[in-house]
């Protein structure tokens, strides 16, 4: 079962990560259209070409992410033969829509050779999102993930094969979809709505590949901290290279390649202080997202603060920047802060500005020992709705997400 203060949460971060750039809903709702129109019946699976077929295969999450994709799936066709493959696809529809039984699913992952389970659950999900889930790996890192953090509890999930051992662990997600979407904008809940399951495979993947850690720190030895836990905030400096990009009328999010992000700092600093923090700069504006983690630090051996990423970047005079006009050069992104209480670490937390966090585990247990549950912290479902896209310029509209298919 789950602990639904702490999964209700967690799916609220997940809403901010929605808002960000890749507009995740809108892409997965345009894969569903896209499978439900190919395969829509069996005249419409009839009239499928080889490429067609092929095409179906290869986009699949399950078999294009394969270093040999298209060697596979070729196989997969040679094995086969395509009059079988869509008469395989035919029984899927067949038996999908009279309700699929685990006798059923069992079959049907034997029906072909080179198509197993994953791939299997993937079809079922994309031409009936509200009745059949995705089950593979991703799932099942998000149930260990969930369990390690106290939002799911359930010894039936855990190493338990079958398809239908995962419908609860399925459904308890979606019903905390369902109750934490009203924070969400309009489009992006209608979007929630059509996707059912696969909304509950994106949260699923935004837990285990897209949410990230990352450790910040609010200035030099942590100066501006105060700052930034009361305005709700986190901000980088790099002041001379912030001047420079001002000059050219731009701020660092206009650079959108490495090398120009690197040139502008060697303008700026020359070889000298400085002159790497364009790595660090490039993290802040283009990889973190809403839905991170921030792990705010003071020195090598002080954490400050731990909170959830909320906005996209904020360039320096923007009308929504949380510091305003006080700082003329600051980047920022709005941060949620839940731990606000400083501790000392053990840990080496090193004299990087910007950096990913991979000891998450030994920062939670630090603050256990001084009585702080961080993941309660964290995830307290009563948290007020935050619209991140009201600092996007015109100019930096959201991509569709539509994949190529």
């Amino acid at each position: 079962m789950a602990n639904f203060m702490l999964l209700r949460g967690l799916v609220r971060d997940f809403g901010y990560w929605l808002q960000g750039p890749k507009d995740d809903a809108k892409g997965r709702k345009a894969r569903i259209e896209h499978y439900q129109k190919k395969l829509q019946d069996e005249g419409t699976i009839d009239a499928l070409e080889e490429q067609d077929v092929r095409d179906l295969l290869l986009n699949l999450w399950n078999l294009g992410a394969l270093f040999n994709a298209k060697a596979v799936v070729d196989s997969i066709l040679r094995q086969n033969g395509l009059g079988k493959l869509k008469e395989w696809l035919k029984e899927i529809v067949r038996r999908g829509e009279r309700e699929l039984t685990p006798q059923d699913f069992g079959e049907l992952s034997k029906g072909v050779k080179g198509i197993g389970r994953a791939a299997l659950s993937e079809l079922l999900c994309l031409r009936f999102p509200d009745r059949y889930w995705i089950w593979n790996r991703v799932t099942e890192k998000a149930s260990k993930e969930l369990e390690k953090i106290g939002a799911w509890q359930s010894q039936s999930v855990k190493g338990t094969p079958g398809y239908f051992a995962w419908k609860q662990f399925q459904d308890e997600i979606w019903k905390a979809i369902e109750e934490t979407w009203q924070q969400l904008p309009d489009r992006i809940r209608e979007a929630l709505k059509e996707l059912h399951y696969f909304a509950v495979d994106s949260f699923c993947n935004w837990l285990v590949h897209e949410r990230k850690i990352w450790r910040i720190a609010p200035g030099e030895q942590g100066e501006w901290w105060e700052e930034c836990e009361k305005n709700g905030c986190i901000v980088i400096d790099w002041d001379e290279a912030a001047k420079q990009a001002a000059e050219q009328a731009k701020d660092f999010r206009d650079f959108r390649r490495r090398e120009e992000l690197k040139n502008l700092f060697q303008q700026a600093y020359g070889r000298g202080r400085g002159s790497g923090g364009w790595s660090q700069v490039w993290v802040f504006v283009h990889e973190v997202q809403p839905g991170d983690i921030i792990v705010a630090k003071r020195g090598a051996k002080e954490i400050v603060g731990i909170g959830i990423v909320t906005s996209d970047c904020i360039p320096p005079g923007h009308s929504d920047h949380p510091l305003g006009d006080k700082h003329e050069h600051r980047h920022a992104r709005k941060v949620d802060w839940r731990v606000t209480e400083s501790i000392e670490v053990s840990l080496d937390l090193g004299n990087q500005t910007v950096a990913k966090e991979n000891r998450w585990d030994a920062i939670v247990e630090a603050y256990q020992k001084r009585g702080i549950n961080v993941y309660e912290r964290l995830w307290s479902d009563q948290q007020p709705r935050i619209d991140v896209h009201e600092h996007l310029r015109e100019d930096q509209q959201l991509p569709n997400g539509v994949p190529s298919l």
